[in-house]
């Protein structure tokens, strides 16, 4: 593998084996006594596992004369590339085992070359930095194995080394694609995925999402909760995602917050590759989930410095942050109060201005007013208001189709893991038919012979007519005199009105009109 300064990396279950005349050394890395042979008939799979063991073992002893280890040098060049890194993320840029880079990095402690510090306001948590000592034999040892490396690589002719290359990208693209398949981690972009930089998001993009799907594996099969959905959300929109409860959108804003693994497709948020960088994705989104998840043990104010420390704030640039939001979101007056003496819209509110202490390009708001009576709800959206004609940029999941209507700039229309329709709301209006619904339910089931549907199919203004079980629904551009006309048809066949209803057009009719099935059902 290549890590994030270049150097390789060999797997020891790749470069190691019985017979290969290798062997790994206390900290993993490989070493060799004899050359190994090439055999004339040798497949491309032998010729590929006897190079991984050859280069493996060339890497080993071009490591004996820096003093360090070859699997204590990989710390110290994740280290170097990214300090103040968690064992565990030193583990997920490569290696096998968490046990492994524990004892490597305990040898590197040591030696003086790596120093763990804990967290100023979790002292729970150990990252790892470089010294200057460390900083100094990385460098050392540079000196020592780049001319080995590249005077090793020198057998290649200049005309002959962009196929070379290509050949060894690609390579490296397979095995890193099969090593992470084993692992059950995301994969990482393949060749294909590398596309020239007209095909990458526009500047302007602030979210953008391409066939973005997710299969969960269960006993009784696998489910799609998500089934390739595509969007697009640019820099300073509100974007609203409406669909029923399980519709997948609390699944799509998993995966673009890099909470969720897909399963396929591509995503990028604020020009960032979700799949490829999502550390670098978090650092640049603010997120409000469904649930309440403010620290109870804190007051509102603490709430706020405390995740302003986690962004890399100062204490005295928290405070004044924190200040700052609890005027934005009125809570100056509840600032000393616990998260567990608020009321449920100064909760929402809370963890709004939480979602926004280090200013994040994109907010993600998971159904923010779900739970909240009216008066409240009204009052959360002119927050919401007021964030957007700041420039935020912000995407919302809801199933309350007043609020996408309040809110959004652009819609879309989510169901069974698809998109159905996107665009602003007179739009969706427009563009699926949509027509004033109206709907009538009678005592018993609806006889097909009613008298009343063969004529309005062919009235002027009327797109179409249903009739399931005990109800007739008719869409209708013009719907003037439709309703008495079923009113008055049922009363002829003997049916008793139970239940009749007009929707003028709305979100609910386009559901209606693009679904065949009302939006709660």
């Amino acid at each position: 593998m290549v890590d994030e300064v270049g150097t390789y990396r060999t797997e020891q279950a790749a470069c190691g084996g019985e017979g290969t005349g290798a062997r790994a050394d206390a900290s993993g890395a490989m070493s060799a006594d004899d050359a190994v042979g090439v055999p004339p008939d040798a497949s491309l799979s032998e010729l590929l596992a006897i190079a991984a063991r050859t280069m493996g073992a060339f890497r080993w002893h071009t490591a004996q004369g820096t003093g360090i280890s070859p699997a204590g040098l990989d710390v110290l060049r994740v280290l170097a590339s990214r300090g103040g890194l968690k064992s565990s993320e030193v583990v997920a840029r490569g290696w096998s085992t968490p046990g492994r880079v524990t004892s490597v990095v305990d040898t590197l402690v040591r030696d003086g070359l790596v120093e763990r510090r804990r967290n100023e306001v979790d002292r729970r948590v150990v990252r790892l930095y470089l010294t200057d000592r460390g900083s100094r034999k990385l460098a050392e040892a540079g000196a020592i194995i780049g001319p080995k490396w590249r005077d090793a690589c020198n057998y290649v002719a200049r005309e002959d080394e962009p196929v070379v290359r290509r050949f060894l990208t690609d390579t490296i693209e397979r095995f890193n694609e099969l090593i992470r398949k084993e692992r059950g981690t995301r994969p990482p972009p393949t060749a294909r995925d590398r596309r020239p930089a007209e095909e990458l998001p526009r500047s302007g993009a602030a979210i953008r999402a391409e066939d973005l799907r997710k299969t969960y594996t269960t006993s009784r099969g696998d489910v799609q909760a998500v089934r390739g959905i595509s969007l697009e959300v640019a820099t300073g929109e509100f974007f609203g995602l409406l669909g029923p409860n399980g519709a997948g959108k609390s699944t799509t804003i998993g995966m673009l917050t890099t909470l969720i693994v897909p399963t396929g497709g591509r995503a990028w948020v604020a020009g960032t590759d979700v799949m490829a960088n999502p550390v670098g994705v978090k650092r640049r989104i603010g997120v409000v989930p469904q649930n309440n998840t403010l620290d109870m043990q804190l007051s509102v104010s603490e709430n706020l410095e405390f995740r302003s420390r986690f962004f890399g704030l100062g204490r005295r640039e928290a405070a004044r942050r924190a200040e700052q939001l609890l005027v934005a979101f009125g809570l100056t007056d509840r600032r000393r109060a616990m998260a567990t003496d608020l009321s449920g819209g100064q909760a929402r509110r809370l963890m709004i201005a939480r979602a926004l202490v280090h200013k994040p390009d994109v907010l993600f708001l998971d159904e923010p007013t779900a739970g909240l009576d009216p008066q409240t709800r009204v009052n959360l959206w002119d927050t919401l208001h007021a964030l957007h004609a700041e420039g935020q940029t912000i995407l919302l999941t809801t199933h309350y189709m007043e609020e996408a209507e309040a809110l959004c700039d652009r819609v879309a229309v989510v169901d069974h893991g698809e998109v159905l329709a996107s665009g602003t709301v007179d739009d969706l209006k427009q563009g699926a038919g949509a027509d004033t619904v109206i709907t009538v339910r009678y005592e018993g089931g609806v006889p097909r012979e009613l008298d009343t549907l063969s004529a309005l199919e062919s009235r002027p203004g009327v797109s179409k007519i249903e009739a399931d079980g005990d109800q007739v629904r008719v869409f209708a551009r013009e719907p003037d005199g439709v309703l008495g006309e079923l009113v008055t048809a049922g009363a002829r066949a003997g049916l008793t009105v139970r239940d009749a209803a007009q929707l003028k057009p709305s979100l609910e009719t386009v559901f209606l009109t693009l679904t065949g099935r009302e939006y709660r059902e």
